[in-house]
């Protein structure tokens, strides 16, 4: 089969740097945001002081001249020719609270971050063929990289798994079936993997546990005491499944959730 014709149509309205461009965009506008949020508030070594940072903003490049004065426009061609990082400052909001009082707020810049180029953050976004021409730059750029003290620079692509997709592998040399999914929540990502054995038994891993963990221990743990709530989370109705379900009840060791917890505390 010849693929070359659905590889030029692909490519007809997108660039080979648009995931790169797409990932940066999200980053600036969700996942700072997520990071903020999880650290949200700062305790110093400092006895009742506290400072609380929200809503994180990426302007886009600006420069300051030899006198102090910020400058608007600030091109990735002068970037090149000048030997500068182009770069957006970010700005917080920030409180500072004295036994629980506010005691100063305001918003601070409190570093800079390099901006991909044609990235939303980038003056080169959205302009047309002959503005970009007139701004110094190649109108078949694609973007996609840096530019870090006059040199271009990329981030070379990782090829990993996605984020909260569960993902199933087929059988193995010894027979088993592994289920795996990367939870993620703000920075924090953990790896859940649940294995079925041969002979049907169900084993969990997750960040911190023990290699061999039954799950029917962790689903006790997380409150479901009797077979018929951890029948109920099993809906699909095929006999082979509803016998794996009888099977591990069986064989996991009778226990309360206080019990499930402790067991799986003590093998961390």
């Amino acid at each position: 089969m010849d693929t070359m014709p659905v590889i030029e149509a692909y490519f007809r309205n997108r660039s080979i740097a648009e995931q790169e461009i797409k990932s940066f965009n999200q980053f600036v506008d969700e996942k700072l945001s997520e990071i903020v949020k999880e650290n949200q508030v700062i305790v110093p070594k400092i006895e009742e002081v506290r400072v609380e940072i929200d809503n994180i903003q990426v302007l886009k490049p600006r420069i300051i001249e030899a006198d102090g004065s910020p400058r608007g426009e600030f091109l990735p061609m002068e970037a090149r020719l000048r030997n500068m990082t182009y770069a957006g400052p970010i700005y917080l909001d920030m409180k500072l609270f004295r036994r629980d009082i506010e005691q100063d707020s305001r918003t601070a810049c409190v570093g800079e971050l390099p901006i991909l180029l044609k990235s939303k953050k980038c003056w080169l976004y959205g302009k047309s063929p002959e503005e970009l021409i007139e701004a110094g730059e190649d109108p078949n750029d694609f973007g996609g990289y840096f530019i870090v003290n006059g040199s271009e620079k990329v981030l070379m692509t990782q090829e990993v798994l996605c984020s909260d997709r569960v993902m199933v592998s087929e059988k193995n040399a010894a027979g088993d079936v592994v289920v795996e999914v990367i939870s993620t929540s703000g920075a924090f990502k953990g790896r859940v993997r649940i294995t079925r054995k041969l002979n049907g038994m169900l084993y969990v891993a997750f960040p911190s546990s023990p290699n061999k963990l039954k799950l029917f221990t962790l689903l006790k743990a997380l409150g479901m005491d009797t077979f018929n709530e951890i029948k109920s989370v099993f809906t699909s109705g095929e006999v082979e499944i509803e016998n794996d379900v009888m099977l591990n009840w069986e064989n996991t060791e009778k226990m309360s959730e206080t019990e499930a917890l402790d067991k799986i505390g003590k093998s961390v």
